[in-house]
């Protein structure tokens, strides 16, 4: 299966055959995770870092009441459960949108590549940041968005990021997610997820029709939203060359 971690790392500058080869050895111990399945839940121990091969996955917090907070999205080439290095147990759960493949990396593993390859460190670095920018980023929108913003927002970063990885097809990629799903991320009820659908079709932006996004007009669509991508950090290509121009004894 396509090493979809080192595609996505080496966007930050191009990796060596030898920095290749150690990424592609972490991608060894694969398995399936059935669709609305847990990868982890809170209170786990997490003895792995797992790296989404294909599928989408979330990541979110729930109340004794049912309620559900959904805070984040994990596509093929992300990595969960990073916090094994540092926390002993989840604090919340990963779940399964789809049927998933995942890679079972044991965290020594990984720890050795780091440390026999700083540049991959860097890159994995680089990617932790942007974790954290997504989700200041969705803070934000949770906040200060009216419903068919916060809407409209969430779908422009969802086609960004699936572009990146190729599963957008011209205008249009697959969004196998429930109105429910869309409400538990955007805090909004369904009837509301509903109505800002509508909104956004009327207006001639975007459809969401049989677990697929068509969007009609991405300009209008961004400005509409207010999406500016530099928070996802897609300039970050050539990063990486550059660290390892400017720090030559660490790579040494």
């Amino acid at each position: 299966m396509h090493n979809a971690l080192r595609s996505k790392l080496e966007r930050f500058g191009p990796f060596s055959g030898e920095e290749k080869n150690a990424l592609d050895s972490l991608i060894l111990n694969k398995r399936s995770i059935s669709r609305r399945s847990y990868l982890f839940q809170e209170g786990d121990s997490a003895s792995t870092v797992d790296v989404v091969l294909s599928g989408f996955l979330c990541r979110s917090r729930g109340l004794s009441s049912g309620d559900r907070q959904i805070f984040g999205y994990l596509l093929p080439g992300d990595i969960a459960g990073l916090n094994v290095f540092i926390a002993r147990r989840m604090d919340y759960d990963i779940v399964a949108i789809t049927d998933c493949v995942v890679a079972n990396v044991r965290p020594e593993a990984l720890l050795a590549t780091m440390e026999a390859h700083p540049s991959i460190a860097k890159a994995l670095w680089w990617q932790s940041l942007i974790v954290e920018a997504v989700l200041r980023e969705w803070i934000v929108n949770l906040a200060l968005r009216r419903s068919d913003e916060r809407l409209a927002h969430l779908l422009c970063e969802l086609m960004v990021r699936l572009e990146r990885v190729g599963l957008v097809k011209g205008s249009t990629y697959e969004l196998p997610l429930t109105q429910q799903d869309l409400g538990d991320t955007l805090g909004l009820p369904s009837i509301h997820v509903n109505r800002s659908l509508r909104e956004l079709r009327e207006a001639g932006l975007v459809t969401v029709k049989g677990g697929k996004v068509f969007v009609h007009d991405i300009e209008r669509l961004k400005r509409f939203a207010g999406f500016d991508d530099a928070y996802l950090h897609l300039s970050g290509d050539g990063h990486l060359e550059r660290w390892k121009q400017s720090n030559p004894a660490i790579i040494e």
